[in-house]
């Protein structure tokens, strides 16, 4: 599975239902892997250019020796850091993700099948790095898909990949008949499969709802997703109803201006922000609500609406594009459509309506035909023909994961700056869940802010305990004259050099060498200390570590399995 969402320690949400699709292709084969060109934001140009060699040296060693990988619930998931500059285009990101994929995960080029997510992103990653023998199945959902296909080096990298695909899969036929019209030339190979539905009786209510006082949400924060209508809809609503409550799973920009408009209509205690859930988390909550508003302005299938239904709650959805066709046939029995707009009072209205005409709603009987198109067994019989799969004759019983990595004794987070902090909290947090003590290099107070519980170490400090290492290195090669001890010593040199480049206060910070373990790094490199890094401004620190004590374990996020958690794509 390739692919440049896939959830994570800070966002379990994120890419959820291409964990979905892992697990329909683990019903398939012993063995599916997951490649996550995952974009780490570079800033300018210069800032990338600068911290290049130290990445790639850093990112190649973990590489070699797992620190990429993770254990995920269908098996293991590699996370490859794609480091992108600012300004650039669709185009330009998705160029970084195939360089980063090809040098970073070789396993792509001996995999039998390739199932890309996003044409232009995780279908071009498989088109150009695959073996030529291999089958590349291609998965396209993405709402921004006509922007791409409006530049003329987007729909290159679009025709490209279509060539080497045996079919492009399309969630809807709103998102295939926007390809085709783009690239009729391979409309034979453009089908339409769904998102895969679950629709197990264990996240469902048990009756249909009489009052609708209960709203649920889930989605991003942002525009397209129609929040903003949404809460000035529920404020309206809620004027007269007060057991009414808003419940909004997920996160984004909109968040703050949510809570004030919330606060403006006076139902600031009824507006409930959860932020990002992991996806099983959110579909067992589902019950305990009412109904489910869906008010985005363009979607390509909206997972979301046939997972309330089958949850047991009738809908009110926006005509915007997926949802049509994903409620074909059921929709009059499920709830109510309203127009692309933003009236609230159309939502308000609906709900009402919705509530009146309960009796007509027939939520089983859709279940159970939306089980038939969308649930596990139809969409995994569709996919075992375009694998080329042995269809599975029951679901796989699949046993619960076991670590790739051992269990740390304690990390150590390299954090020159506050970039990604998201991804700095969570593996602080989940390091202090497991009870491991973890230190922070940093010179950032932001960062020693983000992460209280962590031992703050300077950089000059962590740098003076590598510096005795790298320099019994020098000593070494200069005994050793052939080319390999000739090699060490450059890079030895270069690690002490560009140490204190990155780090021009460490004689202010560190007046006099610290111990190994107090600047946090490992005095024995099989004691079991991990080191995360977690934004490339750091990689000229992991790379000093890395010529001071080659065995050291960097890598760029911990294994939850190996913490005594569940793996982030659970269900």
């Amino acid at each position: 599975m390739c692919t440049p969402w896939y959830p994570t320690g800070y966002n379990r949400v994120g890419g959820s239902f291409v964990a979905d699709w892992s697990a329909l292709g683990r019903r398939l084969s012993p063995r599916v892997q997951v490649v996550h060109t995952e974009e780490w934001p570079g800033g300018t140009a210069e800032n990338v250019d600068r911290w290049r060699a130290d990445t790639d040296r850093v990112l190649a060693g973990a590489a070699r020796r797992g620190g990429l990988d993770v254990t995920g619930r269908w098996g293991p998931v590699t996370r490859v850091p794609t480091v992108i500059t600012s300004g650039w285009d669709v185009p330009q990101r998705a160029e970084a993700a195939v360089e980063a994929a090809g040098r970073l995960a070789p396993g792509l080029r001996s995999a039998p099948v390739i199932h890309g997510h996003v044409g232009y992103l995780g279908g071009l990653v498989g088109a150009r790095t695959a073996d030529p023998s291999a089958r590349l199945v291609v998965t396209e959902h993405s709402t921004g898909l006509g922007d791409l296909l409006a530049s003329v080096r987007g729909l290159e990298l679009y025709d490209e990949v279509l060539c080497r695909a045996h079919r492009l899969t399309c969630v809807s036929s709103v998102v295939r008949e926007q390809v085709v019209a783009a690239l009729p030339q391979h409309a034979e190979k453009i089908v339409v499969l769904p998102n895969p539905v679950d629709f197990h009786p264990q996240w469902q209510r048990a009756d249909t709802p009489q009052r609708l006082d209960r709203w649920v949400f889930g989605g991003g924060l942002i525009e397209r997703k129609g929040v903003v209508r949404l809460v000035e809809a529920f404020g309206r609503f809620a004027r007269d109803r007060p057991e009414a409550i808003l419940t909004l799973y997920g996160s984004g920009p909109l968040e703050t201006e949510l809570r004030d408009r919330a606060r403006a209509a006076g139902v600031a205690d009824r507006v409930r922000l959860q932020g990002n859930v992991g996806h099983g988390e959110f579909l067992a909550a589902l019950p305990d609500h009412d109904v489910l508003l869906a008010p985005s302005t363009r979607e390509t299938f909206h997972l979301v609406v046939p997972e309330a239904v089958a949850a047991g709650l009738p809908v009110v959805v926006t005509r915007s594009g997926g949802p049509e066709e994903a409620l074909a046939g059921v929709a009059e029995r499920v709830g109510r459509f309203v127009d692309v707009n933003e009236n609230p009072d159309e939502i308000v209205e609906a709900v009402r309506d919705l509530e009146a005409g309960r009796s007509t709603l027939d939520l089983p009987a859709a279940r159970t035909e939306l089980d038939a198109r969308y649930g596990p067994d139809a969409v995994t019989r569709e996919l075992a023909q375009l694998y080329g799969a042995a269809e599975a004759a029951a679901p796989v019983l699949i046993p619960a994961p076991t670590s790739l990595r051992p269990r740390p004794e304690r990390v150590t987070l390299i954090s020159a700056s506050g970039w990604r902090r998201y991804a700095i909290e969570s593996e602080e947090a989940s390091a202090h869940e497991a009870g491991i003590p973890t230190s922070v290099v940093t010179s950032d107070a932001g960062v020693r802010e983000l992460v209280p519980r962590a031992t703050p170490v300077e950089p000059g400090a962590f740098l003076a305990a590598v510096r005795p290492a790298s320099s019994r290195a020098i000593r070494k090669g200069m005994a050793d004259q052939t080319a390999s001890g000739i090699r060490r010593v450059g890079r030895a040199l270069a690690s002490l050099r560009e140490s204190t480049r990155a780090a021009p206060t460490a004689a202010s910070t560190a007046p006099t060498a610290p111990t190994a373990a107090a600047a946090g790094v490992a005095t024995d490199d099989t004691n079991g200390g991990v080191y995360v890094l977690t934004h490339v401004s750091g990689s000229a620190w992991a790379a000093a570590l890395l010529d001071a004590r080659p065995g050291a374990t960097v890598v760029v996020e911990l294994d939850r399995v190996a913490l005594g958690q569940p793996p982030v794509d659970g269900p």
